[in-house]
């Protein structure tokens, strides 16, 4: 069952590959289960969720619903207006666009809409401070596109929801979820040291050291000897982008080169691009590797476009090889 894989771990992300697959409801059916438990647990976002009607197509959205005894961090503006009685615990000294962030405690029942740390950095900072209280689990609810907060550096496991939403074409959806899951679980680069003060820039590693190859991603100022790539290592301290990787698929072969970014968060790479350059014999490793436990299917779209429930999370599972659940019908 879903929820007793996510109480292997400290702290989960639940994201979604795009609006309205199905993330906020996964998050309030995972929270009614562990509330049932009486299990001890948090939750928080980063960005703002739990709007009452979804922005682009004004339908309304699932609120996340909180449960006495939760732990949860939103900002004063949100804290303000939500429906539930509760204790505060901790008020930041950072101010925010939507206030101090606020860590409380629901005295009971109700719904809210949380708006928690704005950086990955900074909500793992709050996770840590979590523990503090005694929290067996921390949830972290995304907004749209922030990926980030899946990061290994942030939270141990996550869980990904797709569904109707992100597509009215099964295989295409099958597609780009399998490209989705393949970046998640790109393998960790072994036996390669890296200075964690490396902030920016564009580095080369091989049997001579490390050396810094350019400040910036523009691959035109890179150099590249012509001398082959086999046992070469480039480390990008930041983003891997569309445009990088199109520069370096210009090579004829690349036999033996390997990118190495922080995480699978750091890569912004179309999969014609990302397979052209595997094709080619290059490999995308990262210095910290994700965990994926599960995958959550939501056969329902707003527009109207429904899946067969039953077809939709088979089709997906078989692919991946991976649970996945249909929370609606749980």
């Amino acid at each position: 069952m879903l929820v007793s894989q996510i109480k292997k771990y400290s702290s989960v992300s639940i994201v979604g590959m795009a609006k309205n697959t199905g993330k906020t409801t996964c998050l309030n059916y995972i929270l009614s289960k562990l509330n049932e438990e009486k299990y001890k647990v948090a939750v928080t976002s980063i960005g703002v969720d739990g709007e009452e009607k979804d922005v682009l197509y004004g339908t309304p959205k699932p609120r996340i619903t909180i449960h006495s005894g939760n732990i949860f961090i939103t900002s004063e503006k949100h804290f303000n207006e939500k429906k539930l009685d509760a204790k505060i615990i901790y008020t930041s000294n950072q101010n925010t666009p939507l206030g101090r962030l606020i860590t409380a405690e629901a005295l009971s029942t109700g719904q809210i809409i949380l708006s928690g740390p704005s950086t990955s950095e900074l909500l793992a900072e709050y996770i840590d401070k979590l523990k503090e209280l005694n929290v067996a689990l921390t949830l972290v609810d995304g907004a749209l596109h922030r990926m980030s907060l899946a990061s290994p550096s942030v939270t141990d496991a996550l869980v990904l929801c797709t569904g109707a939403a992100y597509s009215t074409n099964l295989n295409q959806l099958i597609k780009n979820v399998k490209y989705k899951c393949e970046l998640i679980n790109i393998k960790k680069a072994n036996n390669i040291t890296l200075n964690d003060n490396i902030m920016r820039g564009v580095w080369l590693i091989d049997e001579n050291g490390i050396k810094k190859l350019s400040d910036s991603l523009f691959t035109s100022d890179i150099k590249f000897e012509d001398n082959g790539y086999k046992n070469k290592y480039i480390y990008i301290a930041g983003a891997l982008t569309d445009n990088f990787l199109k520069e370096l698929n210009k090579a004829r072969k690349l036999d033996g080169l390997s990118i190495i970014v922080r995480d699978f968060s750091r890569i912004f790479v179309a999969s014609q691009n990302y397979y052209k350059f595997v094709r080619k014999g290059g490999r995308i490793i990262v210095k910290e590797s994700a965990n994926l436990i599960a995958i959550c299917s939501n056969p329902t779209s707003p527009d109207g476009y429904n899946y067969e429930p039953e077809e939709l999370r088979y089709a997906i599972e078989t692919e991946l090889n991976l649970p996945v659940y249909d929370i609606m019908k749980s």
